[in-house]
């Protein structure tokens, strides 16, 4: 005879599952600066001499306004950063909730035959406040671990400055300007995977609807933003705007969804079409990279997406 049980599992029910579990394999769950603190010092029965050596900067979180700050880099990553992208490019990319402590993980790479070769790992904690791990950052926090993995692959090669010449990132601005400040002259281009998703959803929320001529807007929004990103001209992505602009006004009177495509122009124009920042996303910057790298042009990264 079957029996047929229904069990109800309450939140102290699954925490003392996890404690039980924790037991059982051995994991300390202590808080991770206790834990990184005990692996680090050599008077701690739970000292880790490969973590010890991996561990290029360390910054526990003593008081409540303070980061847990820790970067990683083994000595095979760093030959690596020697080895690839030294005077070439590398790829800047943030991963957040990598676990339940409100750690940010930005994780450096560079390539080799189309591969991501990682370089460092750099995390650090939000602050206490913050009820958003994604905002728990800013270009100080991200400049000083940039810096402080500058400075010790310099400490490798007997003082020699570790330079990189191109870096491509997500459209996150405070990325960019810890890249600029720790390495000034570099070329700094926008993932375009990360590129086209910032444009897709503003653009769906401009243009929402189903009728035809919804439909119609949204695939001549897709087009332009397509074309925008092939202009090597910054003359001809402002032109290719405003002969859209002068379509969609013309139609705007007897169409909202033309209506709600200038919307989405004005998005395009107020933040995209700055000249600076169209030179990082358009073939214009690729073009120049390639020419810093002394490569072709399909030889510049166009993506953070490598591991």
């Amino acid at each position: 005879m079957l029996w047929n049980y229904r069990y109800i599992i309450k939140a102290h029910d699954t925490r003392a599952l996890y404690r039980q579990f924790n037991r059982i394999a051995g994991v300390n769950t202590k808080r991770p600066q206790i834990n990184v603190g005990e692996w680090l010092d050599p008077l701690s029965p739970q000292y880790n001499a490969t973590l010890a050596e991996a561990i290029f900067h360390y910054s526990p979180r003593a008081a409540s306004n303070e980061r847990f700050e820790v970067c990683i880099a083994t000595k095979e990553m760093n030959e690596a950063a020697w080895k690839y992208p030294y005077q070439s490019q590398i790829t800047v990319d943030g991963t957040l909730g990598v676990c339940d402590s409100k750690l940010l993980l930005f994780i450096v790479m560079g390539v080799d035959e189309k591969k991501g070769v990682p370089l460092a790992f750099l995390m650090c904690s939000a602050p206490s406040k913050n009820k958003q791990t994604s905002s728990g950052y800013d270009t100080e926090i991200l400049t000083k671990l940039m810096r402080k993995w500058r400075s010790d692959l310099k400490k490798m090669h007997s003082g020699k400055a570790f330079e990189v010449l191109v870096a491509i990132t997500d459209t996150d601005l405070k990325e960019r300007g810890a890249l600029l400040a720790v390495f000034p002259h570099i070329w700094l281009l926008i993932c375009k995977f990360h590129l086209r998703q910032s444009w897709r959803n503003p653009r769906n929320k401009a243009i929402k609807g189903k009728p035809p001529s919804f439909v119609d807007t949204k695939g001549r929004m897709a087009r332009l933003e397509s074309e925008l990103i092939q202009t090597t001209e910054y003359s001809t992505a402002c032109l290719l705007l405003r002969k859209e602009r002068e379509i969609l006004k013309a139609m705007s009177a007897s169409s909202s969804a033309a209506s709600r495509g200038l919307e989405h122009l004005e998005y395009l124009e107020g933040y995209w079409l700055n000249e600076s920042l169209w030179r990082s996303w358009s073939d214009s910057g690729r073009r120049m990279a390639a020419h810093l790298l002394s490569c072709a042009f399909k030889g510049v990264l166009p993506t953070t997406n490598h591991l």
